[in-house]
C-alpha cells in the first residue's frame, strides 16, 4: 500500500486567501508526525518546480507532474482528482491523506487487517448540522471568492445531500481515501465534467457517486466508512462533529491512526 499526497500551484495552494507558504508549512509540520511515527512508503504527486524543491528539502518522494493548470480559484482541487487517477495508474493499493490528515500512531499489522478488510473504496463522512447549512441563503454575485465558494458548496450539500445524521448531513471528507478501485478516480472526473461541480470537488463528486447506491448515514458507515480514521477532530463543524465520531466509533469499534484536523 503507497501512501499518496499531493501539492500544486506556483503561488496559491487552493481558493482561501491564504499563499503558498501557509500550505508548506503544513508539509512542515506533516513531516514532523510522521517522523515521529515513522510513516513511510510515501510517493507525493507534485506540480510545479517549487513544490518539487520543497519535497527534496523534506526527504519525501515524488512524482512530478508538470506546471499547475490554471484554473479559477475554485477550481484547484481538481489537482487532487487528477492525483488519485495518476496514483491510481501507478499503484494498485493506495491510502490518499491530505496534509492535516496526521496519524496517531504507528502503523502496525491490525491497521493493514483492519482496512484491508474493508471495502475497495473507504472514505470517512464528516457532519455538516443545519446551524451551518442555515448560514447558506442565496448565491450572490457581489460575494467575495471564499463565500461564493461556499455558497456553490452547501447548495450541492443542501441539493444532494440525503445523508441525514441528527439534523444535519452527512458528506465524505477526501482527507482520508483508501482505493483499491482503479476506475473510481476516472468517475469522479466524469462526474465533474457531467454536473460541473467547482466547490470541494473531490468529496462533492464522490457524494454523487455514492448516491447511487447508498441512501443513508448508517448505510455508508456500513459499507463504505473505514474504522481506521475519523473525517474531522471533535471540536469541528461547530462542535458537532463529536456527535458523529462518537456515533461511528460506537457502531464500527473503530480504532483510530488517522485524523483529519
Amino acid at each position: 500500500m503507497k501512501i499518496i499526497r499531493c501539492l500544486w500551484g506556483k503561488s496559491n495552494h487552493q481558493f482561501f486567501e491564504r499563499d503558498l507558504t501557509f500550505y508548506h508549512k503544513e508539509c512542515y509540520q506533516a513531516k514532523e508526525v510522521d517522523e515521529k511515527f515513522e510513516l513511510k512508503n510515501q510517493m507525493v504527486i507534485v506540480w510545479d518546480d517549487v513544490n518539487c524543491e520543497l519535497m527534496e528539502k523534506l526527504g519525501y518522494p515524488y512524482h512530478y507532474m508538470g506546471p499547475s493548470l490554471e484554473f479559477n480559484s475554485e477550481f484547484n482541487f481538481y489537482h487532487k482528482l487528477l492525483a488519485l487517477k495518476r496514483a491510481m495508474e501507478l499503484y494498485d493499493e493506495i491510502l490518499f491523506l491530505d496534509w492535516d490528515c496526521y496519524i496517531q500512531k504507528p502503523l502496525d499489522d491490525n491497521f493493514y487487517k483492519l482496512i484491508r478488510g474493508r471495502g475497495d473504496i473507504q472514505i470517512p463522512l464528516y457532519f455538516y448540522p443545519n446551524e451551518i447549512l442555515r448560514q447558506y441563503q442565496l448565491i450572490n454575485p457581489k460575494a467575495n471568492d471564499t463565500d461564493h465558494y461556499f455558497n456553490m458548496f452547501y447548495y450541492q450539500i443542501i441539493r444532494k445531500g440525503k445523508w441525514f445524521f441528527d439534523n444535519g448531513i452527512t458528506i465524505p471528507n477526501a482527507g482520508f481515501i483508501y482505493l483499491r478501485d482503479k476506475n473510481f478516480p476516472n468517475k469522479l472526473i466524469e462526474i465533474q465534467k457531467t454536473y460541473g461541480i467547482v466547490s470541494n470537488i473531490e468529496e462533492v463528486c464522490s457524494l454523487i457517486y455514492f448516491n447511487d447506491f447508498i441512501n443513508s448515514t448508517d448505510e455508508y458507515l456500513d459499507s463504505i466508512e473505514p474504522v481506521v480514521c475519523l473525517g474531522k477532530t471533535n471540536i469541528e463543524m461547530q462542535g458537532k462533529q463529536v456527535l458523529l465520531n462518537q456515533y461511528t466509533i460506537e457502531k464500527l469499534k473503530k480504532d483510530i491512526y488517522f485524523i483529519h484536523e
